[in-house]
């Protein structure tokens, strides 16, 4: 039984090290530079599509329908999101953050509603099309699926800038602010 674990030990122990000595995906390559291949948008709604086509179940032909409707759907919400959220320009390591007015917090409020608006007018006039064919059940994992994929986004955000997954009212704190142990 000894020499058992201590085989299963070392086994362990080797295979960490041959499994650090494999190159990571956006590390540092021979040269310095970071090799971080990241999927375009298409091929990210492409997979969606995929897995939605599995986890509902579609026969050939209602899958044959449900693509293209898919993919102009994701296309569509992208469109209003890139409207009300345009690139960030990069801020300069130690430059100070800069101070918004009222009128520009204002509108960013305003925005916020706007978009959302906007983001229930796809969604809607989008329900009546996949209602063709798909029936309420199927219609709601899409829209569970849609949630779940931005929680994971909103999670490998914070992740990428440092900040506890789920920030102050994340998960294992039940939304109650810092962990401080009150009920």
């Amino acid at each position: 039984m000894k020499k058992m674990i201590t085989l299963l030990a070392v086994l362990g122990v080797s295979a960490g090290i041959a499994l650090s000595a494999q190159p990571r995906k956006g590390a540092p390559s021979e040269n310095g530079s970071a090799e971080r291949v990241r999927p375009s948008r298409e091929q990210i709604v492409d997979a969606q599509c995929a897995r939605l086509v599995e986890e509902l179940a579609l026969d050939d032909a209602t899958a044959a329908k449900f693509s293209p409707v898919f993919k102009a759907y994701k296309n569509d919400l992208f469109a209003v999101k890139k409207k009300y959220h345009p690139v960030k320009q990069s801020v300069e390591p130690g430059a100070a953050p800069e101070r918004k007015t009222d009128a520009e917090i204002e509108k960013m409020i305003l925005d916020k509603f706007a978009e959302g608006r906007e983001l229930i007018d796809v969604r809607e006039s989008y329900y009546s099309k996949f209602k063709a064919f798909l029936n309420p059940r199927q219609i709601q994992k899409i829209y569970e699926q849609e949630k779940k994929t931005g929680a994971g986004m909103k999670h490998e955000q914070m992740a990428r800038k440092g900040g506890a997954p789920g920030g102050m009212h994340g998960p294992g704190n039940g939304g109650r602010g810092p962990a401080s142990g009150r009920k």
